[in-house]
């Protein structure tokens, strides 16, 4: 760091009643770090999550090239709609609340947060937005083990809506719906409060697809949120970002670079808060990918000692009602927490990683495990 930068910080440790020698902060000398650790600051113990909550079918359905075919399209949102039915969504947004409530995360990152809703056509499809069906019981339940009040910070993209037309419209229903899906930063707004702007950054490189026969970009984006962590009359500075990269290598290695300069251009060079990543990258540790971000961010899995390979991908055979192995044939690391400025990492667990049993039978709450740890950091408040 130069030394424009340098000066303000400790003049900034010392307003505070900190005065440290330089060998003792640390992380904003590297390139791409923008986390100050001060090795003598209170610790401050975050317990994080990631979780992809699964649209429900086979993405192949939604994407399918011939859809701009009113008699195909017809066909083939039926099956969409008949796939997403089996997959029970209202119990698998309960199972999710539910796993949220036992560990009583900070912070999750959320993906792939659906709302798929029939207009015209059929009547036995739930209208169910993920996320507001997530806060809504979410604030039902709370425990006294668990009273936080969830708040969501949403990104919705890849909206679009279908008029079908059916192969016989004297005998069958035209079909209308819409889908959309995106991201959501969930936080508990009784200990954290969002300081300032939202931003969602779409990113450059992305696909041209076809979603419900409408060509249009496939959306990625970066959401970034500015936070206090209160607790104990201290307010401790954080940058928090959750994304879903893309599943075509080249793009997604592309993106992941993207996001490595976002987050370091936007960084808060006043604060150096500590930050927290949380998303679904489709790609494993030691790829291009992850090293991308691993040059100036901590794995969770990694800082933590994780055991085993820390499986969280993918569920059964892409349907989630269960029809194949209970615990869902997971195969590969795809979704992570990585950090700047944590020195320690624990409680490393993987809730819902199976099926769960419900009155209308057993599901996966989503293809994904859910990630969850605890960070210690060691940021100066403010």
């Amino acid at each position: 760091m130069t030394a424009r930068f340098l000066i303000p910080v400790l003049a900034g440790l010392a307003a505070v009643g900190c005065t440290r020698l330089e060998s003792d902060i640390t992380g904003q000398f590297s390139k791409g770090v923008c986390a100050l650790t001060d090795t003598l600051a209170i610790p401050d113990t975050v317990t994080v999550a990631s979780y992809n909550m699964s649209i429900g079918y086979e993405v192949e359905s939604l994407i399918a090239s011939d859809l701009d075919n009113d008699t195909v399209a017809w066909h083939q949102a039926h099956r969409i709609l008949d796939q997403y039915k089996a997959s029970l969504p209202v119990e698998r947004v309960q199972a999710m609340a539910e796993a949220i409530r036992a560990r009583c995360p900070d912070l999750v990152g959320l993906q792939e947060t659906e709302r798929l809703k029939v207009t015209k056509g059929r009547t036995d499809i739930p209208d169910l937005p993920f996320l507001d069906s997530l806060l809504g019981y979410l604030a039902r339940n709370a425990t006294p083990e668990c009273p936080a009040r969830y708040r969501a910070i949403s990104s919705p993209l890849n909206t679009t809506t279908r008029h079908a037309a059916p192969p016989d419209s004297l005998r069958y229903p035209a079909l209308d719906l819409s889908f959309e899906e995106g991201n959501a930063i969930l936080y508990d707004a009784d200990a954290w409060t969002v300081a300032g702007d939202t931003l969602t950054t779409r990113f450059s490189d992305y696909l041209q697809t076809s979603i419900l026969g409408q060509m249009m970009p496939s959306a990625r984006a970066l959401q970034q949120a500015a936070f206090w962590h209160v607790r104990g009359g201290r307010r401790v500075p954080y940058q928090v970002w959750n994304t879903h990269l893309e599943v075509l290598r080249g793009v997604r290695e592309n993106q992941s670079a993207e996001l490595a300069n976002i987050a370091s251009s936007n960084c808060d060079r006043t604060l150096h808060p500590g930050q927290i990543l949380m998303g679904d990258l489709n790609d494993s540790a030691g790829s291009r990918t992850l090293n991308n971000l691993t040059q100036s961010w901590q794995d969770l899995w990694t800082l933590g000692r994780g055991t085993g390979e820390g499986l969280t991908c993918c569920a059964s055979d892409g349907r989630l009602a269960v029809v194949a192995s209970p615990t869902g044939g997971k195969s590969r690391r795809i979704d992570y927490v990585l950090s700047q400025g944590a020195d320690t990492a624990w409680g490393l667990a993987h809730p819902l990683d199976s099926a769960v049993a419900t009155p209308a039978g057993a599901v996966f709450p989503s293809d994904h495990n859910m990630v969850l740890g605890r960070l210690r950091f060691r940021i100066p408040a403010r």
